[in-house]
């Protein structure tokens, strides 16, 4: 993690962006399952990190809480890429230890 390199290189990217036509600030989607208050916490913090680091002029997270039906359709049981209408993902399994 280190936000003075992500700064240096956005700036670097942002301006390649800006000359094809790329208006800024970027929004990207990222969904949470609105009843797992730990995931919402997580995607909060992710939230928080990035926009930090490069700044809500530049990006900005929009932190979408979906039903747990909605959650789960839109990602682990998605049976095409159009059904996942989001840009970023913190889901995943892990084996119960």
């Amino acid at each position: 993690y280190n936000p003075e390199k992500a700064k240096a290189k956005f700036a670097e990217a942002k301006k390649e962006l800006e000359a094809k036509g790329v208006q800024f600030p970027i929004h990207l989607d990222a969904t949470v399952d609105q009843a797992s208050k730990k995931g919402i916490q997580e995607v909060s913090s992710m939230k928080q990190s990035i926009e930090a680091a490069l700044g809500t002029e530049n990006v900005v997270i929009d932190i979408q809480q979906l039903s747990t039906e909605d959650y789960d359709n839109s990602s682990y049981l998605a049976q095409t890429a159009i059904q996942k209408d989001y840009d970023l993902y913190n889901g995943g399994w892990s084996p119960d230890y």
